[in-house]
């Protein structure tokens, strides 16, 4: 399942809610049998989605104008 547009304020960023909307999405695709959750990260949020346990799938690329990967995780 691709997980997609996810953000949260810059005043807000912090507090944790990246993490539980992040992991609200995952609990979704696993309650419909879906077993990896991918994303295009944007570059500088690539160490936010790897602390949550996404790999970094190929190489860099551009989106909107902004650098992004592939990013995905196996769901249990």
């Amino acid at each position: 399942m691709k997980m997609r547009q996810v953000a949260v304020d810059d005043a807000e960023q912090g507090r944790g809610l990246g993490k539980m909307l992040s992991l609200a999405a995952e609990k979704y695709a696993l309650d419909n049998s879906y077993h990896t959750m991918f994303c295009h990260a944007r570059k500088v949020a690539a160490p936010f989605y790897h602390k949550l346990g996404y790999s970094i799938v190929g190489d860099e690329f551009t989106e909107v104008n902004i650098p992004h990967y592939l990013m995905e995780k196996k769901l249990i």
